[in-house]
């Protein structure tokens, strides 16, 4: 698995494979709940949301509910990765 996530609103480990593939686990016991081929390129992050989960590739992002239906899909789009935040400042204390 490249990324997983635990539903804050449901009992469920989410999981998503470089395979592009998507998986919903109940717990307990880890079992498959539902699972789906969300990508075709390997699947960047997921993150869950409401009772589904936001998936993220090299040119989708994808929200599937959790039992496995897409609710919406945004594809073909350029996605970069983020840069590096810059580090604060922290002058040394006045003595």
């Amino acid at each position: 698995m490249h990324s997983v996530a635990f539903s804050p609103r449901e009992e469920l480990l989410w999981a998503g494979a470089e395979s592009g593939a998507l998986y919903a686990l109940s717990l307990p016991p880890l079992r498959t709940y539902s699972s789906v081929r969300a990508h075709a390129l390997p699947l960047a992050d997921l993150a869950p949301l409401g009772d589904g989960v936001v998936s993220v590739s090299a040119n989708a992002l994808r929200y599937h509910a959790s039992g496995g239906l897409e609710r919406a899909a945004l594809v073909d789009i350029p996605v970069r990765p983020l840069a590096p935040l810059p580090q604060p400042h922290n002058p040394p204390p006045c003595t």
